[in-house]
């Protein structure tokens, strides 16, 4: 249905029931917007607000997972805590009320500065998750100095598989680098350490 045919029906006139065009056209309208909201507010991989989830079930919404041909609802998957309140809340508590910045060292589907992003916009954190990882479509891009690499309050750093691999053996050298100066430069100290429901750990550092 379109504006057009919604309009000429609005207007359309029947005898035995003047108002029925205006209810079908109300109707549409209704379900159309309906439908909008349910596909296009998407709560996966966080289920809230709960209502907005359980409508989008409702709605049918269907997704494709990784790519593959595989039909799932608006949370495919059930939750899976992978640790992003708990890196805010420790950052908010040891730096109550500052905006920092939280280097995310990992471009994981779970774990990435974005699932960090929307959990701390739903707690209201003042962090400010970013990454030393550009994404491209061969590969993340990394570049390091000294410099840059102290920019950063927070790290947080993963174990085992984190994501996306890099472009090239520069990345690969860059991104060493920076690990080395978060892990051995006695320049940041080991907040908290989490597993999480891959098998990995995520570890958290702060700068002295």
């Amino acid at each position: 249905y379109t504006g057009a045919f919604l309009a000429q029906a609005w207007d359309a006139k029947i005898k035995l029931a003047p108002v029925l065009p205006k209810v079908l056209v109300g109707l549409l309208s209704t379900i159309a917007v309906l439908q909008y909201l349910s596909f296009c507010f998407f709560p996966f991989p966080f289920e809230k607000p709960e209502f907005m989830a359980a409508f989008s079930n409702l709605m049918g919404v269907q997704t494709t997972k990784l790519g593959q041909d595989v039909a799932g609802k608006a949370t495919p998957d059930r939750y899976q805590d992978w640790g992003q309140k708990w890196a805010l809340d420790a950052i908010g508590k040891r730096d109550p009320d500052t905006p920092v910045w939280l280097n995310v060292m990992a471009n994981h589907v779970e774990f990435n500065p974005h699932t960090f992003t929307l959990q701390g916009k739903y707690m209201g954190s003042l962090v400010k998750p970013t990454s030393s990882r550009t994404w491209t479509v061969l590969g993340d891009t990394v570049t390091f100095s000294q410099e840059s690499a102290l920019y950063y309050q927070w790290y947080l750093i993963k174990t085992g598989y984190v994501g996306h691999k890099l472009l090239n053996e520069e990345s690969k050298i860059a991104n060493e680098n920076i690990l080395k100066v978060v892990q051995e430069s006695g320049k940041f100290e080991l907040i908290g350490r989490r597993k999480v429901p891959d098998g990995s750990e995520i570890l958290l550092y702060r700068q002295k």
